[in-house]
C-alpha cells in the first residue's frame, strides 16, 4: 500500500537578476515512500532553479 509517492519542503531565497531573469538557491528535503511500501528515503539535497520570463505577446507601439 502506497500511502503517498513523494513529501518536498524547500526554503531558499530567489535573486533576481533583470526583469526577465532570476534565480532560486536553497535546500530541499525529500521524503519519499520505496514501492515496497514499508522503506522510505530521505534526501537531502541543494538545488538551484532558473527563471526566465518572456511574454509570448506582441508589444504595443
Amino acid at each position: 500500500y502506497n500511502t503517498f509517492d513523494q513529501n518536498r519542503f524547500f526554503v531558499g531565497i530567489k535573486q533576481s537578476i533583470n526583469s526577465n531573469l532570476s534565480f532560486d538557491f536553497g535546500y530541499m528535503n525529500v521524503y519519499q515512500q520505496k514501492s515496497n511500501g514499508y522503506q522510505y528515503d530521505m534526501n537531502h539535497t541543494l538545488r538551484l532553479f532558473f527563471y526566465m520570463n518572456s511574454s509570448l505577446a506582441s508589444a504595443k507601439k
